[in-house]
């Protein structure tokens, strides 16, 4: 359940050398499955074969699996000086590539309800927030 990717020095994010993964993937914040509807929500995105659920520290997310239509044979950006906002923003400690080896990562349903057996199926709602 844990993703293999090329860890460099976090503490000086770079993107020199790196193969363009966030390019590659789209890496959204999802939120953990507190309810039933959360939990089947989860389990539908993770019958694509695209999809992987990802908990970072904390916070939850849905990585997808794909390559940007604008890049090059080289992973260089073909519209670079009139990229969309998200990617000049883009902040690389954030990136795949920054990724702690310790991150869990859920490829299918089955490894997400293995996980959250230890909770009793859901995750617990942090303190002062309830469900709709």
């Amino acid at each position: 359940m844990r993703i293999d990717l090329p860890l460099i020095n976090p503490s000086n994010p770079s993107c020199a050398g790196c193969p363009a993964l966030c390019c590659h993937n789209l890496t959204l914040p999802t939120s953990a499955p507190t309810t039933e509807d959360g939990l089947r929500d989860l389990k539908w995105r993770l019958h694509f074969d695209t999809v992987k659920i990802c908990i970072l520290g904390k916070q939850w997310f849905m990585i997808v699996s794909g390559r940007c239509r604008f890049l090059d044979d080289h992973n260089m950006c073909a519209i670079y000086e009139q990229r969309p906002k998200q990617c000049r923003e883009y902040n690389p400690p954030y990136c795949e590539r920054y990724i702690d080896p310790g991150a869990l990562v859920f490829h299918t349903p089955a490894d997400l309800e293995a996980y959250l057996e230890q909770f009793g199926g859901l995750m617990p709602e942090p303190p002062g927030e309830s469900a709709p």
